[in-house]
């Protein structure tokens, strides 16, 4: 009798183990809506920057002000199958010129892990999924860092030894005359020691369901031409012999 009664509770232990159902772990917030790709879509932004150009007893800073437009106009797949969107780039130097087409990129998401955009023929990632605050990534992994880039006649490394991580995520953001209720910030950076001949730093914040609306480049070299254990002991803005800081602010979009 007690074998029957021990073989009816395992047997009810199976039926009730099989009738149960599994547990499901909630799904993840991607926040993909950080990144949003749809034909129709542009964005308006207000571009402003400063170029250091070496020149004959000193420095020239040359500032100047730009309006650029970015139109998603297209999809196609890449060699790997991922669906990109092709966005093209108009330019314009005052609100009442037309614009002006300058550049064709491509941007899209990888796996849901990552904001691809294509530039130049240089595959950068933006931003990763789900983003979260000290989370770090290689963005330029897919090209040599150390390549050199014109700027007034200097070759400047402005990728070189960049760390990128987000440092706020769901934040809200107030520009001059827009204002955002979750903001997510990207920054990278090489972290110049004290006495550094390179200063590298890189700020970009994307809206939910907006995108791309602030980004600050500061990429300056303190020497051209000086021994490699110069130092000056000064704001880089005032030493910088080289590079540029850019700042690109979203006055409209769709």
């Amino acid at each position: 009798m007690q074998k029957k009664q021990i073989y009816f509770t395992l047997l009810l232990t199976l039926l009730f183990a099989c009738n149960r159902e599994p547990i499901i772990a909630p799904p993840t917030d991607l926040k993909l809506e950080y990144f949003p790709l749809d034909i129709g879509k542009y964005w308006v932004y207000a571009v402003d920057s400063i170029v250091y150009d070496p020149i004959v007893g000193g420095i020239e800073q040359d500032s100047v002000r730009l309006y650029v437009k970015e139109e998603v106009v297209d999809t196609f797949r890449d060699a790997t199958g991922m669906l990109m969107y092709r966005i093209d780039r108009y330019e314009r130097y005052a609100d009442t010129m037309p614009w002006q087409i300058a550049l064709v990129v491509a941007e899209g998401i990888e796996d849901d892990k990552s904001a691809i955009r294509i530039e130049h023929n240089l595959r950068f990632s933006k931003l990763v999924f789900p983003p979260f605050t000290g989370k770090q990534w290689e963005a330029n992994s897919a090209f040599d860092t150390e390549m050199s880039f014109p700027v007034a006649g200097e070759g400047v490394r402005i990728f070189r030894q960049m760390l990128f991580y987000i440092k706020g995520v769901d934040e809200p953001y107030e520009l001059p005359n827009l204002a955002f209720d979750s903001v997510t910030t990207v920054m990278g950076t090489n972290f110049p020691e004290t006495c550094s001949l390179e200063y590298r730093t890189i700020e970009e914040k994307y809206a939910k369901n907006v995108g791309l609306i602030f980004r600050e480049w500061i990429i300056l070299d303190e020497v051209v031409s000086a021994p490699p254990d110069t130092c000056v002991d000064a704001p880089w803005r005032d030493k910088a012999e080289a590079g540029f800081v850019i700042r690109q602010t979203l006055i409209d979009y769709k």
